[in-house]
């Protein structure tokens, strides 16, 4: 279940840095987007695939319904594949009753809303995952497991300066956007 939830803050954080930076909304999101390597708090999570991102094509059971109906992108149908992203790679473990709290399972319910206004912003559900590990932390007597969700947080914590550079890039620090983009491409 932690780790679980760590490939989950982990793929959260990548859709936001493509969002925040790079301006740029997948379209594609799905099991097979996402590379996941490492165990525990050492587990690194990539997505891939971004030639999608660039043709804006979704997948069947991924993609938002404005999307299947319209073929409207946007940053809320990205929202609304990564339930379903985490539904598959989890084999519903994650969202099985009782396995995350009920606040933290109802916002994910929200990324399926019908209408894309209504779901939660990326920065939403990082913030519920993140707040979901504290808790099971406080909660949880093995050692190991203890030890995994504090390295994680700490690892958080230390990229908290991340997260200060996204925000002043999402204020318009164009050079850093150009590098980003060039690595993507």
């Amino acid at each position: 279940m932690i780790e679980r939830l760590i490939i989950a803050y982990q793929i959260l954080q990548e859709v936001r840095q493509l969002h925040a930076v790079d301006k740029i909304v997948h379209g594609d999101l799905k099991a097979g987007n996402i590379m996941i390597k490492g165990k525990g708090a050492d587990i690194v999570v990539k997505l891939v695939d971004f030639d999608f991102a660039a043709k804006k094509r979704g997948t069947v059971g991924f993609a938002a319904p404005e999307v299947v109906r319209q073929g409207k992108y946007s940053k809320k149908s990205d929202i609304y594949a990564i339930r379903s992203l985490l539904y598959a790679i989890n084999e519903d473990q994650l969202f099985k009753n009782g396995q995350i709290s009920s606040a933290l399972y109802e916002l994910f319910q929200k990324t399926h809303a019908q209408d894309p206004e209504a779901r939660p912003e990326i920065d939403q559900l990082i913030s519920g995952v993140k707040d979901e590990l504290i808790a099971i932390r406080k909660k949880i007597t093995n050692k190991n497991q203890i030890e995994t969700i504090s390295h994680f947080l700490e690892k958080i914590d230390e990229s908290s300066e991340d997260s200060a550079l996204l925000s002043s890039i999402e204020a318009g620090d164009e050079d850093y956007v150009a590098k980003r983009r060039k690595l993507c491409s």
